[in-house]
């Protein structure tokens, strides 16, 4: 929950912006109209605007009712253009708004998808400490009835540095051969020799390519209760698509490089067909070591979850934006026909008949 004071400051600044807009707005349309001589304003509209000057050509082929709306824009092409503008700039919000939703339901698929690859049933236990692999808080989950495999993994946090940039990843050593679940590869290959897997956001923000060399910073174990960070350099064996930058992989093999051989403080899980995700939560959560058991798809359906209301919200915005087009459009049209009624009603005082009026109106 999130508890603000009024602000003050921006709500005054933004009511006297509002407020004295209208009259910005009018004030170069009042001033053209007071300069105006009032005999040219009681002229009629196409003897009033200025002409436009260039060579006159004579379209003899087209119906003087086809040529009269082109030649009143020529005359007066002020009004059209701004609303021709204005409705630009409103659809362009709109597009906007769109495609603020489509690129987050795109990446939050995306990230789905990625998170649950070959094995979309996988639960992820998170320990509340490192343990050896071999220990009895790790045994007692490989063992329980719930669980048909369970696969120790290691999870670190670090950073990862470039001539270009320098941000924080979170490096997860897994079973690259044999393991429950491995990133989709999209360029490079899922080599066994030290090396990283990244995302490749993060390798076009630290603007390297597969075979180029990243400077791990990452803690490493330098005595037997003891851990400090050191800096190791690394190869880009591969790139995976996860929309999210963080995620980097390694094979478990080479977690000596931490100092962690045998060491484990995440154990990727595959229940037993007739266990649900709550079945495997009931029964690990009496485990003291578990920190947290959820499915490998849980972060990505929470902030679902949490979108839901943003994407309601931009929804809303987009159809606010929609109907401010169509008024827009629906003034301009009611001014315009407000402004040639006499016309009009000539036209159909010669015969002309509704219909033809309505198409050179639109």
């Amino acid at each position: 929950i999130w508890q603000t004071e009024f602000q003050t400051g921006v709500f005054a600044s933004v009511a006297v912006v509002g407020f004295l807009l209208p009259f910005v707005a009018t004030a170069i349309p009042i001033w053209r109209a007071v300069r105006v001589a009032p005999v040219d304003a009681i002229k009629p509209t196409h003897l009033s605007v200025s002409q436009v000057t260039g060579r006159r050509r004579t379209h003899r082929r087209l119906s003087t009712f086809v040529l009269m709306p082109f030649r009143n824009l020529r005359r007066a092409p002020w009004r059209t253009s701004f609303t021709v503008l204005a409705i630009a700039f409103v659809l362009t919000a709109l597009v906007a708004f769109f495609g603020i939703m489509d690129s987050l339901g795109a990446a939050l698929d995306l990230a789905e998808e990625e998170d649950a690859g070959n094995a979309p049933d996988r639960i992820v236990v998170s320990l509340n400490s490192f343990y050896p692999t071999d220990s009895p808080q790790v045994q007692v989950i490989a063992n329980a009835e719930t669980v048909a495999t369970a696969e120790p993994t290691l999870r670190l946090g670090a950073s990862a540095r470039s001539a270009i940039d320098e941000f924080d990843v979170i490096v997860e050593l897994i079973d690259l051969e044999t393991g429950l679940w491995r990133p989709t590869i999209t360029d490079g290959s899922m080599d066994t020799v030290p090396g990283l897997i990244v995302a490749e956001k993060a390798a076009g923000d630290l603007d390297v390519e597969v075979g180029d060399m990243v400077l791990l910073r990452h803690p490493a174990r330098t005595g037997p209760a003891s851990v400090g960070f050191v800096e190791t350099e690394l190869p880009v064996l591969a790139t995976h698509p996860h929309p999210t930058r963080v995620y980097a992989y390694m094979d478990i093999a080479h977690a000596g490089l931490m100092g962690m051989d045998g060491i484990t403080n995440l154990v990727q899980i595959d229940p037993v067909r007739s266990a649900s995700e709550g079945d495997v939560q009931r029964e690990l959560f009496d485990v003291d070591a578990v920190a947290s058991v959820q499915s490998v798809t849980a972060s990505t359906r929470a902030v679902k979850d949490q979108m839901g209301q943003v994407t309601a919200f931009i929804q809303m915005m987009a159809f606010v934006v929609l109907l401010m087009a169509l008024l827009i459009a629906y003034l301009t049209a009611s001014i315009s026909l407000d402004a040639r009624a006499r016309e009009q009603a000539t036209m159909f005082a010669y015969g002309v008949r509704v219909r033809t009026v309505m198409g050179m109106a639109m």
